[in-house]
């Protein structure tokens, strides 16, 4: 089974947790780590590894932090190398946690899964030109649009 910590600074990982509870449904082994401003990096630690042990029966643990070279990041990277099981991404949106929650459960190989979980985070960010709508025209005065 592949446990999530959702892990950033303020309520990243509060908010984003959620958000992907709403979108699909209670998610059971997903622990949120947040990094607050009165915390120290000790705490922080200390955090993680309560978050890790809630996990035990999981046998990988993918981190979603927020930012690349943060905090979060840098702390869960720490702790990787004495733990096998820890797998470290950074850059976690909304498509990307929805797609770690829903697809989990499927996948066999984790760095399939992980590539997958990259993938649905860059489709998952988008531009939309507003300029490139055009309001429909009402030839009709008396008819609402």
């Amino acid at each position: 089974m592949i446990g999530l910590i959702l892990a950033g600074h303020g309520g990243f990982s509060e908010g984003m947790a959620s958000t992907v509870s709403m979108l699909t449904g209670p998610q059971e082994h997903l622990e949120k780590v947040s990094f607050l401003p009165e915390d120290t990096l000790d705490t922080l630690k200390e955090k993680f590894i309560f978050a890790i042990s809630k996990l035990a029966d999981c046998t990988q643990i993918i981190v979603l932090s927020d930012i690349f070279g943060g905090s979060p990041y840098k702390c869960a990277l720490e702790l990787a190398l004495n733990d096998p099981r820890l797998h470290i991404m950074a850059g976690t949106n909304v498509g990307m946690a929805c797609e770690a929650a829903i697809s989990r459960f499927s996948y066999g190989d984790i760095h399939s899964f992980i590539e997958s979980l990259i993938e649905a985070g860059k489709a998952s960010v988008s531009y939309t030109d507003v300029k490139a709508f055009t309001a429909p025209q009402n030839t009709d005065p008396d008819e609402d649009l």
